[in-house]
């Protein structure tokens, strides 16, 4: 599958585990490259329990064009290709939900700088900015 066409495209259905509350990501569909598991919070593993037992591909074929349409729609454009991902990161850094250590893992990083490097403060783009 080329890259271009997400990382999400490349997971199937029986990579998701609801019971055990994870995602396998393999490490030819990862963008760092290293096989890990990706912990799916609560909420979400809810709201994936309707999907339960499908099969195939976990992202349809047209959703590039759903997905620009909504980044459209919410004012984000073109201003962060991984916008989803730097949000979880940094929305998790800032509400302080897990370890530092389980962040890493979920985002393939082994090195805190690096999560540090690149997520620590991109909610600030997000925003509203004070008009005074």
């Amino acid at each position: 599958m080329r890259h271009s066409s997400g990382r999400g495209a490349r997971l199937n259905w029986e990579d998701v585990s609801l019971s055990k509350g994870i995602v396998r990501i393999a490490a030819k569909n990862s963008k760092t490259t290293t096989a890990r598991n990706v912990t799916i919070e609560p909420n979400l593993c809810a709201w994936l329990s309707a999907y339960q037992g499908l099969g195939g591909n976990i992202v349809t074929s047209n959703w590039k064009r759903k997905y620009q349409a909504v980044r459209l729609a919410s004012g984000i454009g073109k201003r962060q290709q991984d916008i989803l991902r730097h949000t979880y990161a940094t929305a998790y850094l800032e509400g302080k939900v897990g370890s530092m250590q389980d962040l890493l893992l979920n985002m393939g990083h082994s090195k805190q700088g690096t999560t540090l490097d690149w997520y620590k403060g991109a909610m600030e783009l997000l925003r509203p900015q004070n008009s005074g």
